[in-house]
């Protein structure tokens, strides 16, 4: 269990092109007593191969104080409230096949009450809120398997479905949030499905010297929405902007190792994948839009040498 109280104190002028008028002022002062947050574990060991387990715990974030920014007519938020978590977990961690397969499962339900979430009002001001409630579910799972004394393969995939649970809207009847769009804002969303798979396979040269392969490959898929983005309704309408695409990218060493030296080749997205990530504009409606993508195809040669 974890209890403690937060002081904080903060002022805050806004002046531009957008705040008309005499500028914004805020003033903010707090102390509160932050709610105790507590967690709750079982686990139980049948035998050295296996492990089963469960968790609750509560999180907890302070609220704090924003900058008052005007638009329209309006005033932004001065300040935000606190939000807080509840997440409940079931997993497994198992060896099998003579300690040549390791597996690791898991499940969880996070509720998410009063999400602190930055938005952008329609003249370009960033302000931060509490953007109502919101439901994580998902699981992961991860094996390791020892397929042969020389050859290695790890194998992870995980779900998450994240979720506003509730539509929020501004004291003018705008929307914050809609009830089932996806937690995070376009396009920074999580990807419903992630992956990744890796092989190894080392032999031996000589006494002292080895050599390995290794393969891997990473996948994300891509999140469908719905987005509160794409709501006319929305504070933060803009129907140009999307969530990430799919997009895999393979990468592959070929290693020499001697002693405490370890020297490989390496080559890391191979397939040279760019894809349009990470696209936003500067304020919602804006016709510019930036985007990121995967750094190329790159080729190089890398050493350690442990001491």
């Amino acid at each position: 269990m974890r209890v403690g109280w937060l002081q904080s104190q903060s002022s805050a002028h806004t002046a531009g092109f957008a705040n008309t008028g005499s500028a914004p002022f805020a003033s903010i002062s707090d102390r509160e007593t932050l709610p105790p947050t507590p967690r709750f574990d079982l686990s139980y060991q049948p035998d050295s191969h296996n492990l089963f387990y469960a968790a609750i715990a509560k999180g907890f974030r302070a609220g704090g104080p924003g900058t008052p920014a005007r638009c329209d007519g309006a005033v932004d938020p001065s300040s935000f409230g606190p939000d807080s978590v509840w997440s409940f977990e079931v997993g497994t961690k198992n060896e099998l096949l003579d300690r040549r397969l390791r597996l690791d499962t898991n499940l969880f339900d996070i509720r998410w009450d009063g999400i602190q979430e930055r938005f952008q009002d329609s003249c370009g001001n960033s302000f931060t809120t509490n953007a109502g409630i919101a439901r994580s579910t998902g699981f992961d799972v991860s094996a390791d398997a020892s397929l042969t004394d020389r050859l290695q393969l790890s194998v992870a995939v995980g779900y998450v479905d994240v979720r506003y649970t509730r539509t929020l809207r501004t004291a003018g009847g705008q929307i914050i949030v809609d009830r089932g769009t996806v937690v995070g804002g376009v396009p920074s969303v999580p990807a419903p499905w992630s992956g990744s798979v890796s092989a190894r396979y080392e032999w031996p040269l000589t006494g002292t010297t080895g050599a390995y392969l290794r393969a891997e490959g990473i996948a994300r898929s891509h999140n469908p929405g719905p987005f509160t983005e794409h709501d006319p309704n929305s504070l933060s309408y803009a129907p140009t902007l999307s969530a990430d695409p799919a997009y895999t990218l393979l990468n592959l060493q070929l290693g020499l190792t001697w002693r405490s030296v370890n020297v490989r080749l390496f080559a890391n997205n191979v397939a040279d994948a760019r894809p349009l990530l990470q696209r936003y504009a500067d304020v919602p409606g804006s016709t510019l839009v930036y985007a990121y993508t995967l750094q190329p195809r790159t080729v190089g040669l890398m050493g350690t040498w442990s001491f």
